[in-house]
């Protein structure tokens, strides 16, 4: 049987090119916005319809993974991914693009359901840690995306950078296919599966801890996916920063998040995942509030360093909060909701964030993410914490 790094490795790497795909978009929004002569309500459209289907997606990909196994699934995200780059590729017109993205958001709502359920799974101890390398590989794609899009976005055209993650997408689909044996490793309760109904596990789900937990993951989605996908604009407009340094700024808050998706995983194994998951989003709230108040080019760069850092040190602590609310028999079903809830309905945060931009401005858009941000440090006060649970599962 191959190994758990082996497994580990090729989820995180799969989570590297489906953060890096989803964010091409985010620097790459005002040289489109220029080319088609859109408004920003109009231009944050394709951001909405990208992450919508990522999170839509998020719900059945979750199922599917919990009956055909979790590589399989990543496997299908990756070959929809190709189609999408050539949809991109050939695109001379705004519909065109907009059903390009909307299969690249079906692509990248593929893997998280998938890629962290089996994690979970393979990781029943020190799942903080594991959880944390997958979020730094996925860390290392959603920094690299935002400059490399702008560099070659400016230089060259905004349609070629999606071309750039086309090899790499490749190589991981073809590594996939000769590891035969990864469905028995994600099907390590294999025998088991037939001793339950997946119905009667999905019922138990239903609680006011559960509607809260969903709560916590809405508010999650909106603060963190509006300004992932605005920063770069924000920048542009408001403090008339060039293209590919705003790129390079959202890449900075990305970069980040990476040693704090670490430091994070490590304190949530020793103190649960509540006290860093409410402390690190109480940053986040003061970050956002802090950017959307600035004139200064600098302060805006630390600000987003900071906002970066501490929403990715929160990231181990949410994705053991996923695990801890019911059996490891539905994470894939679980990983599904925390999908649908972050991406899916965050994206709604662009198409608000676009239209209060277009009828006052970019700084009220970035002051009411940072109130969707202090909704949530309310709700992660309110909810209880469930560390047997996950020690069990």
């Amino acid at each position: 049987m191959i190994s758990k790094k082996k497994v580990l490795y090729f989820a995180s790497f799969s989570h590297t090119v489906t953060h890096a795909m989803t964010l091409i978009l985010a620097p790459l929004l005002p040289l489109i916005r220029s080319e088609f002569g859109l408004t920003n309500t109009e231009t944050a459209s394709f951001a909405f319809i990208l992450f919508l289907m990522y999170g839509a997606l998020a719900l059945p990909s979750g199922l599917i993974s919990d009956r055909i196994g979790s590589v399989k699934v990543i496997q299908i995200g990756l070959i929809l991914f190709i189609v999408s780059i050539v949809g991109v590729y050939l695109s001379e017109g705004a519909l065109a693009l907009w059903m390009s993205l909307l299969i690249m958001g079906v692509a990248a709502g593929m893997y998280h359901p998938a890629g962290l359920s089996l994690i979970s799974r393979i990781y029943p101890k020190n799942m903080g840690k594991a959880m944390g390398f997958n979020g730094l590989l996925g860390n290392l794609g959603e920094a690299s995306s935002p400059v490399i899009a702008a560099v070659v976005g400016v230089f060259i055209g905004w349609r070629y950078p999606y071309l750039f993650w086309g090899m790499p997408i490749l190589i991981l689909l073809f590594t996939g296919f000769f590891i035969k044996d990864l469905s028995v490793t994600d099907g390590l309760l294999k025998g088991e599966l037939s001793d339950y109904s997946y119905i009667e596990e999905t019922k138990r789900l239903l609680s006011k801890e559960f509607i809260l937990y969903i709560l916590i993951l809405l508010f999650r989605g909106l603060f963190y996916t509006g300004t992932v996908l605005l920063l770069t604009t924000f920048a542009v407009d408001v403090l008339s920063i060039e293209v590919i340094v705003g790129g390079l700024i959202t890449t900075i808050l990305i970069v980040s998040g990476m040693p704090g998706q670490i430091i994070g995983g490590k304190i949530s194994d020793k103190l649960g995942y509540k006290k860093p998951l409410f402390l690190f989003t109480l940053i986040c709230a003061i970050s956002i509030a802090l950017i959307a108040n600035t004139s200064s080019p600098i302060l805006f760069l630390l600000f987003s360093i900071m906002m970066g850092f501490s929403y990715f040190a929160a990231q181990p602590g949410q994705n053991m909060l996923t695990a801890s609310m019911g059996s490891k028999k539905i994470r894939g079903l679980l990983y599904g909701f925390s999908s649908l809830c972050i991406f899916g309905f965050g994206s709604f945060a662009a198409t608000v964030g676009g239209y209060i931009a277009d009828i006052f401005s970019w700084n009220y858009a970035f002051y009411i993410l940072s109130i969707f941000a202090a909704i949530d440090v309310f709700l992660i006060y309110l909810k209880k914490e469930k560390i047997i649970n996950i020690k069990q599962t």
